[in-house]
């Protein structure tokens, strides 16, 4: 057991992050039905918006121990960012995957991952992991 302090402010929410977040989620309850677009956009109205997105949305460790934290994305952005911190809870490295892609498993020299493309289609990549 262990916890780990990373020194890196919280990301602001802007009005943009709000906009595009309802957007997302009325454009999804829209094409489930009129009503569930109604309900989402209501509740939307009354939601109260935090002021920083939280600092993380991901985590996964790898063979050697390592925990990756991945940074929280919020909705409408495409990256994933990660960070690396050895056992003893240092910071090792940093990283970031293609746009669209979903870590699944971590190896001694590979990420491993789904990445979906423009028209909604899911491929499996492979990125070797190179240590300096």
């Amino acid at each position: 057991e262990r916890t780990i302090r990373h020194t890196q402010p919280n990301r602001k929410v802007t009005r943009a992050d709000v906009d595009r977040m309802k957007e997302a989620r009325i454009a999804s309850a829209a094409a489930q039905s009129e009503l569930y677009r109604k309900r989402t956009e209501e509740a939307l109205q009354e939601m109260k918006v935090p002021e920083t997105m939280p600092a993380f949305s991901g985590l996964k460790t790898d063979p050697d121990g390592n925990l990756w934290v991945q940074d929280y994305r919020p909705e409408g952005e495409t990256h994933t960012r990660w960070t690396v911190f050895d056992p003893p809870g240092r910071a090792v490295a940093r990283t970031e995957r293609p746009a669209r892609f979903t870590v699944l498993d971590i190896g001694r020299d590979y990420v491993l991952g789904l990445r979906t493309d423009d028209l909604d289609v899911e491929h499996v990549e492979v990125y070797r992991i190179t240590r300096r």
